[in-house]
């Protein structure tokens, strides 16, 4: 069973470099909680994130070149409980039908 969500969020890659922060305002999603090895980067085992990791759009997809890369996330809509805190995601998985 597959399972998808998609929420606005900022997302401020963990790995900017020191002074040049990159931020993306557009949406996230999270496909097959709990199996992270069935995304597109094809984990072979559990990096013991627990449910915190992402899929990210093809734009900056990059041909699997940002597979395990870490992203700070946070909520920038409505619906969210919290739009004030940040969560730190681990990258597993493409969404092509995400907006940047």
């Amino acid at each position: 069973m597959m399972f998808r969500q998609v929420w606005p969020l900022v997302i401020m890659p963990a790995m900017a470099l020191a002074g040049g922060d990159t931020y993306y305002t557009g949406d996230a999603t999270s496909y097959t909680l709990g199996q992270v090895s069935a995304g597109n980067c094809n984990f072979m085992y559990d990096p013991g994130v627990g449910d915190n990791y992402a899929a990210l759009n093809s734009e900056q997809w990059d041909s699997t070149h940002n597979c395990g890369r870490c992203a700070e996330v946070s909520c920038d809509d409505a619906r969210c409980s919290d739009t004030t805190s940040t969560q730190i995601v681990y990258i597993v998985d493409r969404c092509p039908e995400c907006k940047q």
